[in-house]
């Protein structure tokens, strides 16, 4: 997707399948320059803003998870992260097997499906459908049991990404972590975070956090343009009854940001669901200049 970014340049941004669950998400965001105010149709791009080549970090978050009957796997009482991007060891790599996958996508260019085509449109939404298996049913040969579906939708107007998930148990299970929207800033544009509607407003470093659980916003800030990441806090999830914690958001030693969204602080009882319960999440990313 290209769109307007600056007088001087266009941003255009890749999503795709990738690693090796296969999952769909965000892959590259890089500039073009064009001083025109028309979009280009040349896309010769810069070196990336952001990179992700089957090994980085996912943008939507993988779980915690458990079923809470017959945890039939290799490992029934590990931790590990599935879905994303983490395979059976809890890495991203392609030897790894898989403990995800997405089962369908599709693309709308102002309300209509889009295949193998191009175009200009005002709207672009993109949906797909992820199975996810529990970290007590993950088999190292990729065959654990799926135990959550997870559906996402993704609008882009022009500047902003909209991201509303939607979490469906396959059976009954155990939540136990989930940061929902998330992602790495390692490479030369980005270097610094601030946390909006946190208690530690200034601009920081690694390690560093919101101070209070109110955060409903990162940024990532670089000399010439910033990723910004904002929750919903009215809605399900983004209100933050299933996390225990008093810290929103934080930045990581590794350069990745998360919000808190679901812990094992909180009331277990609140993060056991039954077989086609509904739990939704809302969103934005935004890629823009200073």
């Amino acid at each position: 997707m290209v769109s307007k970014y600056s007088g001087q340049q266009d941003i255009a941004i890749t999503l795709k399948k990738r690693g090796v669950n296969r999952i769909f998400d965000f892959f590259d965001v890089s500039t073009i320059e064009n001083p025109s105010k028309q979009i280009s149709r040349e896309v010769n791009c810069l070196p990336s803003r952001y990179s992700l080549d089957g090994v980085g970090t996912d943008w939507h978050g993988p779980f915690v998870v458990q079923a809470v009957k017959n945890g039939d796997g290799d490992i029934p009482e590990c931790r590990h992260y599935t879905g994303g991007n983490h395979a059976y060891d809890n890495t991203g790599y392609l030897e790894s097997s898989a403990t995800g996958r997405t089962t369908s996508y599709a693309f709308y260019a102002d309300g209509y499906p889009v295949t193998n085509q191009e175009g200009n449109c005002s709207r672009l939404e993109v949906r797909w459908s992820n199975r996810v298996q529990g970290c007590n049913t993950i088999r190292e040969d990729g065959s654990g049991r799926e135990i959550l579906q997870e559906n996402h939708v993704l609008t882009f107007d022009g500047k902003t990404w909209d991201s509303y998930v939607e979490l469906i148990p396959l059976e009954k299970i155990r939540m136990l972590n989930w940061y929902g929207f998330q992602c790495n800033y390692t490479g030369e544009y980005y270097s610094k975070v601030r946390f909006v509607g946190g208690k530690n407003r200034g601009l920081l470093g690694n390690p560093s956090d919101s101070g209070n659980r109110e955060c409903f916003r990162i940024e990532i800030v670089g000399p010439q343009d910033k990723i910004i990441l904002e929750l919903d806090p009215m809605l399900d999830l983004g209100k933050r009854e299933l996390y225990g914690g008093e810290t929103g958001a934080f930045a990581a030693t590794y350069k990745k940001v998360y919000f808190n969204i679901i812990d094992e602080s909180s009331d277990e009882r609140l993060r056991i669901w039954d077989a086609g319960e509904m739990y939704v999440l809302r969103g934005k990313y935004i890629f823009e200049p200073m």
